[in-house]
């Protein structure tokens, strides 16, 4: 009898892991990782929009997000995190109508907020709030998130994501946050607790910042001359974009920015228009550039 209890006991405790097993592994979905060489990509024109000054102590900007207003940029101090390269962050607010600086209006010259690396950042237009993530935690994993409130410039905390995170996007059309860690991109609720969906999708560059727009992501890469960008026939300095289709199977077209051979930060769409971040480097190295990319009609279907 109590042998037979005991065989019950395990069934059922073998049926409870295969359904979370289930559940853990239907929730990824892998889709063909697309090896497209830089002369099988379409080039992208740019026309720049703002060239600016990173404020003082700024060592490069890093993400970017727009509201109905405005543009905002998160920067990062020199040095790495053991050096205090990673904390004391600073925002920069443009007005997108006149393209001044207006960062002086809503903050104080010594205002910092704590957004370690800020690799990626995105707006939240149902709390008015921007989200950060690229904040490291003791195991050196970027799992942190903050918030803040876009009226105030308030930080409201932070908190840790169900998996790494090094670039953000808003899903206005499912209410989700996309987060990527490289190749890899996590579908998450609202509350950032849960994570819905998970892609592998293409990309071997040093990855940066993502945004969504009509149905499909983009996804900024750096390729600068070493092994990964050499497997795709870049030897120089050049940006590319993915797009990645999330409604066809998450095709994948890929788009090369050839000039100015600069670090592309972050992406942004503004009025079905995209723009981009560039970080400064050599002689501009002080300044940072906000671009306008210059799609074809056919490239956003």
């Amino acid at each position: 009898m109590k042998r037979s209890r005991y065989k019950i006991v395990v069934i059922i405790v073998c049926l409870i892991l295969v359904g979370i097993m289930g559940r853990y592994f239907a929730k990824r979905i892998t889709t063909p990782i697309a090896s497209i060489r830089v002369d099988e990509m379409t080039p992208l024109a740019l026309e720049l929009v703002y060239r600016g000054n990173k404020p003082q102590g700024i060592s490069s900007v890093q993400s970017m997000a727009a509201t109905d207003d405005y543009y905002i940029i998160a920067g990062r101090p020199f040095g790495t995190k053991k050096q205090g390269g990673e904390t004391n962050n600073k925002l920069i607010i443009i007005d997108r109508k006149e393209s001044r600086d207006v960062t002086e209006d809503f903050l104080s010259s010594d205002a910092t907020f704590e957004l370690g690396h800020a690799n990626g950042m995105t707006y939240d237009p149902i709390n008015n709030e921007l989200i950060v993530v690229g904040i490291r935690n003791e195991q050196d994993e970027c799992d942190g998130v903050a918030r803040i409130d876009v009226e105030s410039f308030a930080e409201r905390g932070q908190w840790s994501l169900p998996c790494v995170g090094n670039g953000i996007a808003y899903n206005n059309v499912d209410d989700t946050f996309v987060v990527r860690d490289g190749k890899n991109l996590s579908v998450l609720d609202r509350g950032f607790s849960k994570v819905l969906f998970e892609y592998e999708v293409a990309t071997d560059l040093t990855n940066q910042d993502i945004c969504y727009y009509d149905g499909c992501l983009y996804l900024v890469n750096w390729a600068y001359d070493g092994q990964a960008a050499r497997s795709v026939g870049i030897k120089t300095n050049q940006n590319v974009i993915y797009q990645v289709d999330m409604r066809n199977n998450c095709a994948v077209r890929a788009f090369v920015v050839c000039e100015p051979r600069l670090e592309m930060e972050s992406m942004i769409f503004v009025d079905g228009e995209a723009y981009v971040l560039f970080n400064g480097g050599g002689s501009r190295y002080w300044y940072f550039y906000i671009y306008r990319v210059l799609f074809n009609e056919n490239d956003l279907k």
